[in-house]
């Protein structure tokens, strides 16, 4: 970016000096960015104006909490990127003439004017590449005494080893974007207007507003990526829960603004807790939705964590039912050890198999040929009654 800057002021420069001939300036390599003491031992054959950057430093007056997002066109995704950071660029300018004092006093006072009358580099000098990395032009600015980079300049001079000459202090303040982009899905806010008797378009009087705000939400999956169903989660310290659907997604309504934890519980996997910022009433750009992967249990640990999560004392009631097997069966490993907790689908239906491996389907509307079984990393299966197929590492994981 800095080297960009450079082209861009040399570029502004030179538009503007070559109007006045008697100035002297006729060509880029007239202008420099070396330490001005170079021109002392050495002083160049033609007039120079040097711009030597000496300083460069975040702008914190403009730095933003806040993300950029932009929608993509499916219209349920757009991309977050935190603000740019802003950098101001401290350059110490001095002119170096062959015929004195008086061309140096009078191209400053050109270089004073040229500042004064552009506060904002033309977009016209910026490069593609700047233009691109700059979500704004460059800002420009004579630096005052206040500003950090100006606090000693007499130090400054004794440190580049030189003698103290007449200079012009510049700041270009610029944005600089780091930070990549990410892909999320998009969560939105619903605003409802309720009053009584006819819409406002009668009578002149406003609705009471009552906002629904989507305060947390996002997607719990596996490993390798497929949506969980039935995942719990719920708000630590608060009480309230609610299930991921087929596509692995959750959200929560209306939570106070500001941090708190979510605690995910999915059979046949590790408790996975995380921590959420929901946003403040008017602000749904904030949200920020989460992307939670759980990894497997095995099968004692399966077990473990059933008896652990079970109270001290609580009540078993056993309530009749009528209910009609339409499916059921066990999977076993070719070793006769069965496929414990794992994912069994029959249709739109799902079910999980038993630390045996036994699994059933109830009151089926309709009973399929073939099951779909989904273990945790692995390929799904597609198996008919009685049939057997081989379990191979998930295609996303093989590609790696």
């Amino acid at each position: 970016m800095i080297h960009d800057v450079d082209a861009s002021l040399t570029k502004m420069l030179l538009a503007d000096l070559v109007k006045t001939p008697e100035l002297g300036i006729r060509s880029e390599d007239q202008i420099t960015f070396v330490p001005p003491t170079n021109y002392e031992n050495d002083p160049p054959k033609k007039t120079t104006i040097n711009l030597y950057l000496h300083d460069v430093r975040e702008n914190r007056r403009r730095r933003e909490a806040v993300q950029d997002r932009r929608q993509r066109n499916d219209n349920e995704s757009a991309t977050l990127r935190r603000a740019p950071l802003h950098l101001d660029m401290s350059y110490l300018i001095s002119v170096h003439s062959p015929e004195g004092a008086a061309v140096e006093h009078r191209l400053l006072t050109e270089l004073i004017g040229i500042f004064m009358r552009s506060p904002m580099m033309p977009v016209g000098f910026m490069g593609e590449d700047l233009a691109v990395s700059c979500e704004e032009s460059l800002m420009l600015s004579i630096a005052q005494a206040d500003h950090p980079s100006q606090e000693n300049p007499a130090a400054l001079w004794q440190a580049l080893g030189g003698r103290l000459r007449p200079t012009l202090g510049l700041i270009v303040t610029g944005s600089f974007n780091p930070f990549e982009a990410r892909v999320v899905r998009l969560v939105r806010e619903a605003m409802m207007g309720i009053g009584q008797g006819v819409p406002p378009h009668g009578p002149k009087r406003p609705l009471d507003m009552r906002g629904t705000r989507v305060t947390a939400a996002g997607i719990v999956s596996r490993p390798d990526g497929t949506p969980v169903l039935g995942a719990e989660v719920s708000v630590k310290g608060r009480g309230a829960s609610t299930r991921t659907d087929d596509r692995g997604f959750f959200f929560f309504l209306d939570l106070p603004a500001g941090r708190h934890t979510l605690n995910v519980r999915s059979p046949g996997f590790h408790l996975a807790e995380v921590v959420t910022h929901a946003p403040p009433l008017g602000r749904p750009d904030q949200l920020e939705p989460l992307g939670i992967v759980l990894t497997a249990q095995n099968d004692l640990e399966a077990l473990e964590s059933e008896v652990a999560a079970l109270p001290d004392r609580y009540e078993l009631r056993h309530e009749p039912a009528e209910m009609r097997i339409s499916l059921a069966g066990r999977l076993v490993r070719e070793d006769g050890r069965p496929q414990a907790f794992t994912e069994v689908w029959a249709g739109d239906r799902v079910t999980q198999t038993d630390g045996e491996g036994y699994y059933a389907f109830f009151n089926l509307r309709s009973v399929p040929g073939t099951i779909r079984v989904r273990v945790p990393g692995r390929d799904d299966l597609e198996l008919p009654a009685g049939g057997a197929k081989t379990v191979v590492a998930a295609t996303a994981k093989k590609s790696k």
